[in-house]
């Protein structure tokens, strides 16, 4: 499999482990919420959500760029598996998985292909004989 791909199902599985995380720990927050207080504390339940859902919707975007050989998904690939690597033991597994697997090459610019593909158009005999000085 290649490493672009697996760089992506990395990010992907992170971004769902995000998700839940985020559940549970809001559901978490809002069920000692009401056996303490008898109320829940929304701005709590909120902060905890936008904070590991912006950590999914990362991980998504990374995915969805590694897919399609992105030089930013790279980039930002590289950065959050350094990050990574600070959460011994859970984190650094995958942050050693998505360093490692961080060297997919770069898609060619489209018009580099073009030119590749298409031979170069035949100079008629009269523009090459002006090209060179030799005009009739």
């Amino acid at each position: 499999m290649e490493q672009h791909i697996k760089a992506a199902r990395i990010h992907r599985a992170l971004a769902w482990f995000c998700v839940v995380v985020a559940m549970a720990m809001a559901f978490s927050e809002a069920r000692r919420d009401l056996d303490d207080f008898g109320t829940i504390e929304w701005a709590r339940i909120i902060e905890l959500l936008v904070f590991f859902l912006a950590f999914a919707v990362l991980h998504f975007a990374t995915a969805r760029g590694a897919r399609t050989r992105q030089t930013w998904a790279r980039k930002t690939s590289k950065a959050c598996g350094a990050l990574l690597l600070i959460g011994f033991p859970i984190g650094s597994l995958p942050g050693i998985y998505l360093l490692k697997n961080n060297d997919w090459d770069l898609p060619r610019k489209r018009s580099s292909r073009l030119a590749e593909a298409w031979p170069a158009p035949a100079m008629p005999q009269a523009v090459a004989e002006a090209s060179k000085g030799n005009v009739p």
